[in-house]
């Protein structure tokens, strides 16, 4: 009976994958059978696609596992803190939804009904600190490594490490493709709401939601010819990949590692005082500061790297609450002429950031091969993290109960070699995380160094000309002027420059003397040259 009521609610009109037909509509639920009813079934998007493929790339690789680590303060109740992420799950249908590979060989998300979610629990109590630092660092790894089976179990878990009398650790790990990092403070202050009021009897006050498949049929009713219009004018005359410095290009696997840095607070008021004062967004700023430095690296005044967009579209009623996957990752090029000012700069990218929010639905892939073809357009990508963890979950947790957040820590890995991350804040936090198999930490530290040079000169002077900017820190200018510059030293009275290179081609004969394009020649084979022709 219930899979003759599960045929007559599920019919292929009802569906917004195109053509599926009843036949295949009766395979897919005996495939899911065991995972319990069907809800709903729809096409992913162009962004869960390409997630979904780079993540079975190399699935002990961990890209695009999630991990959200959270320090929890007080007296906390194993059984209703696990009610209450199982309410949550139930109020979500992107939360109880699995990936069926089957249809026509294309991916589908299945939202089942009931979604049974446990917590797995563990005490560490009886450990030094030491010890429990290393449980818990060996947890998150072999909770990356394990990643998702996408088709038969819930793409997210949560675990609890028992710390102390009052402190837990809390593991929250979910696949990407199931949401971004907007979703997770509206989370959190659900799982945190429903929580409390479990505790005190009461109903928890929750807002309404609106499903995911509303995204998906609005994203199915835009124009994709204009898209590719604009975003094949937007990268006309592009060529060049603005590569950074890679000790080498193709990696074995990914070995993560990671810059992090903190500008001050006087400094990061100084960066959002300059923006609003000619009218652009602090990642305005800081996008055009590296799309700067892309141009000293390459000598183009014509650089292309990508920028992450939140993607949630603004005539979509409901969208900001809405829980699923929104963000897109599309082109920034940043071009300029050398005598346009900087503030003349800044305006002109903040006006190509609004014109092309109308058109950030368009999916990458498609504007990789109308635009470069087989060539790669970009290598790394800038993550302006919009989506303040912190201050969310401190006013969700200031309750009665006396649970606290106190630590917030977010891990995340993408298909990019290089990611780099931008919290905003009273104090700019950012990071580089990187494929330490790709790029050195040297390479990181400079350019870390040169991006940080880049907008204190943007910040201090403004309407300076583009071509008047230095990327060289003052520690590098004072290393390449007067300290690569001391080479004087006291030769013997009577010594010859020929017989000076005599003495070095004797110590070593082995090591290059001359190099023109491709030849190179030792000092020895030099020396003997030189000899013949003597």
């Amino acid at each position: 009976h219930c899979v003759a009521q599960e045929r007559m609610e599920l019919t292929p009109s009802d569906l917004l994958q195109p053509g599926f037909t009843q036949e295949e509509l009766d395979a897919l639920m005996q495939r899911s059978e065991a995972l319990g009813e069907i809800e709903d079934v729809y096409a992913l998007t162009p962004m869960q696609q390409g997630m979904l493929f780079h993540s079975r790339l190399d699935p002990q690789a961990g890209a695009y596992v999630n991990q959200i680590h959270l320090t929890l303060q007080g007296e906390l109740q194993p059984a209703a803190f696990e009610q209450s992420w199982q309410a949550v799950v139930q109020r979500h249908a992107v939360l109880r939804t699995s990936i069926d590979s089957e249809w026509r060989s294309e991916p589908l998300q299945v939202v089942y009904r009931k979604r049974p979610f446990t917590i797995a629990y563990r005490d560490l109590s009886i450990y030094d600190a030491g010890e429990q630092a290393a449980c818990i660092a060996q947890w998150k790894s072999d909770d990356r490594k394990k990643g998702f089976a996408v088709a038969s179990e819930s793409l997210m878990r949560v675990s609890v490490l028992r710390t102390g009398e009052q402190t837990h650790e809390v593991l929250w790990s979910f696949h990407h493709l199931l949401m971004d990092g907007w979703c997770l403070p509206l989370v959190m202050e659900e799982v945190l709401g429903i929580y409390n009021a479990l505790r005190a009897g009461e109903e928890a006050p929750l807002r309404s939601v609106r499903a995911y498949r509303d995204y998906i049929r609005w994203l199915s009713e835009q124009d994709g010819n204009s898209a590719r219009s604009y975003w094949k004018e937007q990268l006309e005359g592009s060529e060049a990949l603005s590569a950074l410095p890679k000790q080498q290009r193709q990696a074995q696997g990914y070995e993560a590692k990671r810059v992090s840095w903190i500008v001050p607070r006087e400094q990061s008021k100084a960066i959002a005082m300059v923006a609003t004062a000619y009218g652009v967004t602090v990642s305005t700023l800081l996008q055009t500061a590296w799309g700067l430095v892309l141009h000293a690296y390459s000598g183009s005044r014509d650089a292309v790297f990508g920028g992450v967009v939140s993607g949630r579209p603004a005539d979509l009623p409901g969208v900001e609450g809405m829980i699923g996957l929104f963000i897109n990752t599309l082109p920034v090029r940043v071009t300029c002429e050398g005598q346009e000012t900087v503030a003349d700069l800044l305006r002109r990218m903040q006006a190509q950031a609004l014109a092309s929010q109308g058109y950030a639905y368009y999916p990458l892939h498609e504007i990789q091969a109308q635009c470069a073809g087989t060539r790669e357009l970009f290598d790394h990508i800038l993550v302006f993290e919009n989506y303040p963890m912190q201050t969310a979950q401190a006013e969700a947790s200031a309750d009665a109960s006396g649970l606290e957040i106190t630590g917030v820590q977010a891990d995340e890995q993408t298909n990019y070699d290089l990611n780099v991350m931008i919290q905003p804040g009273e104090e700019l936090h950012i990071h580089f995380d990187y494929n330490g198999q790709v790029y050195e930490q040297g390479t990181m530290e400079r350019l870390q160094g040169h991006w940080m040079r880049m907008v204190e000169q943007i910040v201090s002077t403004p309407n300076v000309a583009v071509d008047k900017l230095e990327l060289l820190t003052a520690e590098e200018r004072e290393e390449l002027l007067v300290t690569f510059n001391d080479t004087a030293m006291e030769l013997p009275a009577e010594a010859t420059v020929h017989g000076l290179f005599d003495q070095q081609a004797a110590r070593t004969p082995e090591q290059p003397a001359l190099v023109s394009g491709e030849a190179v020649w030792t000092y020895g084979e030099l020396e003997a040259r030189a000899n013949r022709i003597a």
